[in-house]
Protein backbone atom coordinates (compact mmCIF):
# COMPACT_ATOMS: atom_id res chain seq x y z
CA UNK A 1 0.00 0.00 0.00
CA UNK A 2 1.14 3.55 -0.76
CA UNK A 3 -0.45 6.96 -0.45
CA UNK A 4 0.41 10.06 -2.45
CA UNK A 5 -0.81 13.61 -1.93
CA UNK A 6 -1.55 14.49 -5.54
CA UNK A 7 -4.14 14.17 -8.28
CA UNK A 8 -4.16 11.70 -11.12
CA UNK A 9 -4.99 12.71 -14.66
CA UNK A 10 -5.68 10.63 -17.79
CA UNK A 11 -3.00 7.98 -18.18
CA UNK A 12 -3.64 6.35 -21.55
CA UNK A 13 -6.48 5.94 -24.03
CA UNK A 14 -6.92 2.54 -22.39
CA UNK A 15 -10.19 1.60 -24.03
CA UNK A 16 -8.76 2.11 -27.50
CA UNK A 17 -5.69 0.06 -26.64
CA UNK A 18 -7.73 -2.78 -25.20
CA UNK A 19 -10.09 -2.90 -28.19
CA UNK A 20 -7.15 -2.96 -30.60
CA UNK A 21 -5.35 -5.76 -28.79
CA UNK A 22 -8.52 -7.78 -28.14
CA UNK A 23 -9.38 -7.64 -31.87
CA UNK A 24 -5.99 -9.08 -32.74
CA UNK A 25 -6.21 -11.67 -29.99
CA UNK A 26 -9.67 -12.77 -31.13
CA UNK A 27 -8.44 -13.29 -34.67
CA UNK A 28 -5.51 -15.33 -33.39
CA UNK A 29 -7.57 -17.47 -31.04
CA UNK A 30 -9.98 -18.36 -33.84
CA UNK A 31 -7.07 -20.25 -35.36
CA UNK A 32 -6.73 -22.31 -32.17
CA UNK A 33 -10.25 -23.69 -31.55
CA UNK A 34 -9.01 -26.87 -29.91
CA UNK A 35 -6.03 -25.38 -28.10
CA UNK A 36 -5.41 -26.36 -24.52
CA UNK A 37 -5.64 -23.88 -21.67
CA UNK A 38 -1.84 -23.90 -21.45
CA UNK A 39 -1.52 -22.84 -25.08
CA UNK A 40 -4.13 -20.11 -24.69
CA UNK A 41 -2.42 -18.84 -21.56
CA UNK A 42 0.92 -18.75 -23.40
CA UNK A 43 -0.71 -16.72 -26.17
CA UNK A 44 -2.09 -14.26 -23.62
CA UNK A 45 1.29 -13.94 -21.86
CA UNK A 46 2.83 -13.10 -25.20
CA UNK A 47 0.10 -10.68 -26.21
CA UNK A 48 -0.53 -8.79 -22.98
CA UNK A 49 2.76 -6.84 -23.04
CA UNK A 50 1.79 -5.60 -26.49
CA UNK A 51 -1.02 -3.61 -24.85
CA UNK A 52 1.61 -1.37 -23.34
CA UNK A 53 3.83 -1.31 -26.41
CA UNK A 54 1.37 0.93 -28.27
CA UNK A 55 1.99 3.76 -25.79
CA UNK A 56 5.58 3.60 -24.60
CA UNK A 57 5.67 7.35 -24.15
CA UNK A 58 3.40 6.82 -21.15
CA UNK A 59 5.44 4.24 -19.25
CA UNK A 60 8.84 2.72 -18.60
CA UNK A 61 10.06 -0.56 -17.13
CA UNK A 62 11.74 0.30 -13.82
CA UNK A 63 12.41 -3.19 -12.45
CA UNK A 64 12.91 -6.53 -14.18
CA UNK A 65 11.54 -6.84 -17.68
CA UNK A 66 14.01 -9.36 -19.10
CA UNK A 67 12.07 -12.47 -18.22
CA UNK A 68 12.39 -14.53 -15.03
CA UNK A 69 15.79 -14.94 -13.44
CA UNK A 70 17.65 -15.41 -10.17
CA UNK A 71 20.31 -12.68 -10.31
CA UNK A 72 19.66 -9.25 -8.85
CA UNK A 73 18.84 -7.72 -12.25
CA UNK A 74 15.89 -10.07 -12.77
CA UNK A 75 12.62 -10.74 -10.98
CA UNK A 76 10.61 -13.94 -10.77
CA UNK A 77 6.87 -13.59 -10.12
CA UNK A 78 7.19 -10.34 -8.13
CA UNK A 79 4.44 -9.33 -5.76
CA UNK A 80 4.06 -6.14 -3.70
CA UNK A 81 6.04 -2.95 -4.14
CA UNK A 82 6.75 0.08 -1.95
CA UNK A 83 8.54 3.39 -2.42
CA UNK A 84 11.26 4.49 -0.02
CA UNK A 85 12.00 8.15 0.70
CA UNK A 86 15.47 7.90 -0.84
CA UNK A 87 14.03 7.03 -4.25
CA UNK A 88 14.30 3.27 -3.99
CA UNK A 89 11.60 1.00 -5.37
CA UNK A 90 11.26 -2.01 -3.05
CA UNK A 91 10.04 -5.22 -4.68
CA UNK A 92 8.94 -8.39 -2.91
CA UNK A 93 10.54 -10.87 -5.33
CA UNK A 94 8.43 -13.80 -4.21
CA UNK A 95 9.70 -16.74 -6.24
CA UNK A 96 13.32 -15.77 -5.52
CA UNK A 97 12.57 -15.60 -1.78
CA UNK A 98 13.99 -12.10 -1.35
CA UNK A 99 13.42 -8.37 -1.09
CA UNK A 100 15.14 -6.25 -3.75
CA UNK A 101 15.63 -2.47 -4.05
CA UNK A 102 15.66 -0.95 -7.55
CA UNK A 103 16.92 2.47 -8.58
CA UNK A 104 17.70 3.79 -12.06
CA UNK A 105 17.08 0.37 -13.57
CA UNK A 106 19.43 -1.57 -11.30
CA UNK A 107 18.47 -4.04 -8.58
CA UNK A 108 20.24 -4.62 -5.28
CA UNK A 109 19.50 -7.25 -2.66
CA UNK A 110 18.01 -5.90 0.58
CA UNK A 111 17.22 -9.18 2.31
CA UNK A 112 16.97 -12.80 1.34
CA UNK A 113 18.82 -16.11 1.65
CA UNK A 114 22.26 -14.58 1.00
CA UNK A 115 21.55 -11.87 3.61
CA UNK A 116 20.53 -14.43 6.25
CA UNK A 117 16.86 -13.47 6.17
CA UNK A 118 14.71 -16.28 4.80
CA UNK A 119 11.19 -16.95 3.65
CA UNK A 120 9.97 -13.74 2.03
CA UNK A 121 6.43 -14.06 0.78
CA UNK A 122 4.38 -11.25 -0.71
CA UNK A 123 4.27 -7.93 1.13
CA UNK A 124 6.45 -4.89 1.73
CA UNK A 125 5.76 -1.38 3.01
CA UNK A 126 7.63 1.56 4.55
CA UNK A 127 6.60 2.98 7.92
CA UNK A 128 6.67 6.70 8.80
CA UNK A 129 10.13 6.31 10.37
CA UNK A 130 11.56 5.00 7.11
CA UNK A 131 11.91 1.42 8.35
CA UNK A 132 10.98 -1.33 5.91
CA UNK A 133 8.35 -3.89 6.85
CA UNK A 134 8.34 -7.12 4.87
CA UNK A 135 6.45 -10.36 5.29
CA UNK A 136 8.24 -13.67 5.81
CA UNK A 137 6.92 -17.14 6.48
CA UNK A 138 7.48 -16.68 10.21
CA UNK A 139 6.15 -13.15 10.60
CA UNK A 140 6.70 -9.55 9.54
CA UNK A 141 10.30 -8.32 9.83
CA UNK A 142 11.30 -4.71 10.39
CA UNK A 143 14.49 -3.71 8.56
CA UNK A 144 15.98 -0.49 9.90
CA UNK A 145 18.98 0.14 7.66
CA UNK A 146 19.59 -0.20 3.94
CA UNK A 147 23.29 -0.97 3.90
CA UNK A 148 25.68 -3.91 3.78
CA UNK A 149 24.80 -4.78 7.38
CA UNK A 150 21.11 -5.60 7.28
CA UNK A 151 19.57 -4.77 10.64
CA UNK A 152 16.42 -6.75 11.41
CA UNK A 153 15.25 -5.06 14.59
CA UNK A 154 12.23 -7.24 15.30
CA UNK A 155 9.89 -9.92 14.00
CA UNK A 156 6.21 -8.97 14.32
CA UNK A 157 3.39 -11.49 14.64
CA UNK A 158 5.66 -14.48 15.14
CA UNK A 159 3.14 -16.01 17.52
CA UNK A 160 0.09 -15.31 15.34
CA UNK A 161 0.42 -18.26 12.89
CA UNK A 162 0.22 -16.05 9.81
CA UNK A 163 -0.67 -17.76 6.52
CA UNK A 164 -0.09 -16.06 3.15
CA UNK A 165 -0.07 -12.60 4.76
CA UNK A 166 0.12 -10.47 1.66
CA UNK A 167 -0.85 -6.91 2.63
CA UNK A 168 0.82 -4.51 5.06
CA UNK A 169 0.38 -0.95 6.26
CA UNK A 170 0.95 1.13 9.40
CA UNK A 171 -1.78 3.14 11.16
CA UNK A 172 -1.49 6.51 12.90
CA UNK A 173 -0.56 4.86 16.20
CA UNK A 174 2.34 2.99 14.64
CA UNK A 175 0.59 -0.37 14.74
CA UNK A 176 1.25 -2.75 11.85
CA UNK A 177 -1.87 -3.97 10.04
CA UNK A 178 -1.56 -7.32 8.26
CA UNK A 179 -3.92 -8.79 5.67
CA UNK A 180 -3.62 -12.46 6.71
CA UNK A 181 -5.22 -13.76 3.56
CA UNK A 182 -5.63 -17.49 4.00
CA UNK A 183 -6.68 -17.06 7.63
CA UNK A 184 -9.39 -14.65 6.40
CA UNK A 185 -8.58 -11.89 8.87
CA UNK A 186 -6.91 -8.55 9.45
CA UNK A 187 -4.43 -8.44 12.32
CA UNK A 188 -3.41 -5.33 14.22
CA UNK A 189 0.02 -5.59 15.80
CA UNK A 190 0.66 -2.68 18.19
CA UNK A 191 4.14 -1.42 19.04
CA UNK A 192 3.90 -3.32 22.31
CA UNK A 193 1.73 -6.34 22.95
CA UNK A 194 0.42 -9.24 20.91
CA UNK A 195 -1.28 -9.07 17.52
CA UNK A 196 -5.07 -9.15 17.65
CA UNK A 197 -7.63 -9.74 14.86
CA UNK A 198 -9.85 -6.79 14.01
CA UNK A 199 -13.61 -7.16 14.02
CA UNK A 200 -14.59 -6.33 10.45
CA UNK A 201 -17.99 -8.02 10.33
CA UNK A 202 -20.33 -6.11 8.08
CA UNK A 203 -23.47 -4.50 9.44
CA UNK A 204 -26.78 -6.41 9.47
CA UNK A 205 -28.38 -6.97 6.11
CA UNK A 206 -25.17 -7.44 4.15
CA UNK A 207 -24.54 -10.74 2.40
CA UNK A 208 -21.12 -12.35 2.81
CA UNK A 209 -20.61 -10.55 6.10
CA UNK A 210 -17.23 -12.16 6.82
CA UNK A 211 -13.86 -11.56 5.20
CA UNK A 212 -12.92 -13.85 2.30
CA UNK A 213 -9.19 -13.87 1.51
CA UNK A 214 -8.33 -10.24 2.35
CA UNK A 215 -5.25 -9.41 0.30
CA UNK A 216 -4.37 -5.80 1.13
CA UNK A 217 -4.99 -2.97 3.58
CA UNK A 218 -4.63 0.82 3.47
CA UNK A 219 -5.25 3.63 5.95
CA UNK A 220 -6.97 6.87 4.95
CA UNK A 221 -5.88 10.26 6.31
CA UNK A 222 -9.00 10.13 8.49
CA UNK A 223 -7.67 6.97 10.13
CA UNK A 224 -10.32 4.74 8.57
CA UNK A 225 -9.19 1.40 7.20
CA UNK A 226 -9.69 0.12 3.65
CA UNK A 227 -9.60 -3.63 3.09
CA UNK A 228 -9.13 -5.32 -0.27
CA UNK A 229 -11.23 -8.48 0.11
CA UNK A 230 -10.15 -10.59 -2.84
CA UNK A 231 -12.45 -13.56 -2.30
CA UNK A 232 -15.64 -11.49 -2.31
CA UNK A 233 -14.50 -9.01 -4.97
CA UNK A 234 -15.01 -6.02 -2.69
CA UNK A 235 -13.26 -3.09 -1.07
CA UNK A 236 -14.46 -2.66 2.52
CA UNK A 237 -14.20 0.41 4.73
CA UNK A 238 -13.88 0.11 8.50
CA UNK A 239 -15.24 3.34 9.95
CA UNK A 240 -14.20 5.24 13.07
CA UNK A 241 -17.11 3.70 14.96
CA UNK A 242 -15.62 0.27 14.13
CA UNK A 243 -18.52 -0.61 11.85
CA UNK A 244 -17.67 -1.91 8.39
CA UNK A 245 -19.38 -1.12 5.09
CA UNK A 246 -18.93 -2.13 1.46
CA UNK A 247 -17.22 0.69 -0.42
CA UNK A 248 -16.79 -1.02 -3.83
CA UNK A 249 -18.23 -4.33 -5.05
CA UNK A 250 -18.31 -6.57 -8.14
CA UNK A 251 -14.56 -6.54 -8.73
CA UNK A 252 -12.73 -9.45 -10.36
CA UNK A 253 -10.15 -10.67 -7.82
CA UNK A 254 -8.95 -7.31 -6.49
CA UNK A 255 -5.45 -7.90 -5.17
CA UNK A 256 -3.79 -4.63 -4.14
CA UNK A 257 -4.85 -1.07 -3.37
CA UNK A 258 -3.16 2.33 -3.16
CA UNK A 259 -4.39 5.83 -2.36
CA UNK A 260 -3.46 8.77 -4.60
CA UNK A 261 -4.92 11.99 -3.24
CA UNK A 262 -8.66 11.73 -3.79
CA UNK A 263 -8.43 8.48 -5.78
CA UNK A 264 -8.44 4.85 -4.76
CA UNK A 265 -6.39 2.72 -7.17
CA UNK A 266 -7.23 -1.00 -7.31
CA UNK A 267 -5.13 -3.70 -8.97
CA UNK A 268 -7.85 -5.97 -10.38
CA UNK A 269 -5.88 -9.18 -10.88
CA UNK A 270 -8.70 -11.20 -12.45
CA UNK A 271 -9.44 -8.53 -15.07
CA UNK A 272 -5.83 -7.63 -15.95
CA UNK A 273 -6.22 -3.96 -15.17
CA UNK A 274 -5.97 -1.15 -12.64
CA UNK A 275 -9.25 0.65 -11.92
CA UNK A 276 -9.82 3.98 -10.20
CA UNK A 277 -12.47 5.11 -7.73
CA UNK A 278 -13.15 8.18 -5.66
CA UNK A 279 -12.69 7.74 -1.93
CA UNK A 280 -16.45 7.49 -1.47
CA UNK A 281 -16.52 4.42 -3.73
CA UNK A 282 -17.73 5.98 -6.99
CA UNK A 283 -16.19 5.11 -10.35
CA UNK A 284 -13.82 7.89 -11.31
CA UNK A 285 -13.56 9.50 -14.72
CA UNK A 286 -10.18 7.81 -15.26
CA UNK A 287 -10.24 4.96 -17.75
CA UNK A 288 -9.10 1.51 -16.51
CA UNK A 289 -5.43 0.83 -17.18
CA UNK A 290 -4.79 -2.53 -18.91
CA UNK A 291 -1.88 -4.44 -17.36
CA UNK A 292 -1.05 -8.12 -17.09
CA UNK A 293 -1.73 -9.88 -13.75
CA UNK A 294 -1.18 -6.87 -11.46
CA UNK A 295 -0.05 -7.87 -7.97
CA UNK A 296 1.44 -4.65 -6.62
CA UNK A 297 0.61 -0.97 -6.92
CA UNK A 298 2.15 2.22 -5.55
CA UNK A 299 1.96 5.94 -6.24
CA UNK A 300 4.77 8.43 -5.60
CA UNK A 301 4.45 12.08 -4.52
CA UNK A 302 4.51 13.18 -8.19
CA UNK A 303 1.61 10.83 -8.94
CA UNK A 304 3.63 8.43 -11.04
CA UNK A 305 1.87 5.08 -10.88
CA UNK A 306 3.91 1.90 -10.36
CA UNK A 307 2.37 -1.50 -11.17
CA UNK A 308 3.79 -5.01 -10.79
CA UNK A 309 3.09 -7.29 -13.75
CA UNK A 310 3.61 -10.62 -12.03
CA UNK A 311 3.76 -12.97 -14.98
CA UNK A 312 5.87 -10.55 -17.03
CA UNK A 313 8.36 -10.41 -14.13
CA UNK A 314 8.57 -6.63 -14.11
CA UNK A 315 7.39 -3.36 -12.61
CA UNK A 316 6.05 -0.56 -14.83
CA UNK A 317 6.00 3.17 -14.10
CA UNK A 318 3.21 5.19 -15.71
CA UNK A 319 3.49 8.97 -16.00
CA UNK A 320 0.11 10.72 -15.64
CA UNK A 321 -1.10 13.96 -17.11
CA UNK A 322 -1.63 16.29 -14.16
CA UNK A 323 -4.98 17.85 -13.33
Amino acid sequence: MARAECSLGPLIDCQGLRESVETRLHALLLLLPAASDDILWSVWCWASPQISSYSREFFEVVAGGSGPGVDEQHLCFPQRIALHSDGLLLVADWHNDRLVAWKEGRGQLVAGPSANVHGFTYAVCVDPRGSILASTYSGVVRIDHLDSEISVSEVIGEEADLHDHCGLCVDADGAVLVADMMNHRILRCPQSGACQPLDVTLSDGETDSKLMMPSDVAVLKTGELLICDQGSGRILQRLDNQKTRVLVSDLNRPYAISIAGCYLCVAEFGADRVVFFTLDGQRSDLAPLPVSRPTGIAVDKCCNLYVTERDQHRVLKFRPAFV
